[in-house]
C-alpha cells in the first residue's frame, strides 16, 4: 500500500464504508448496484464523470452521508 492510500481521506473512506455506500451516494440506484460485482462496481463508480463529480464534493459530506 503507497503512502498516498494511507492519508488519502477517499481511499480512507472506500476502505472503511466500501464501495457500495459510495456507489449510493455518488447517485447510483439500488437496482444498478445490486446488478454488479464488486470490481465492476468500483470501476463504473470511478471511470464516470458524473459519479466522480458527485465525489468531489467535501469529503466529510460523504462521511456524514453514511451516519
Amino acid at each position: 500500500m503507497s503512502i498516498k492510500s494511507e492519508t488519502d481521506r477517499l481511499f480512507t473512506l472506500i476502505r472503511s464504508m466500501g464501495i457500495t455506500v459510495i456507489a449510493s451516494f455518488a447517485g447510483m440506484t439500488a437496482g444498478q448496484i445490486l446488478t454488479h460485482g464488486q470490481c465492476e462496481l468500483c470501476k463504473k463508480s470511478f471511470n464516470s464523470a458524473h459519479p466522480l463529480a458527485r465525489l468531489e464534493n467535501p469529503l466529510s459530506e460523504l462521511d456524514a452521508w453514511r451516519q
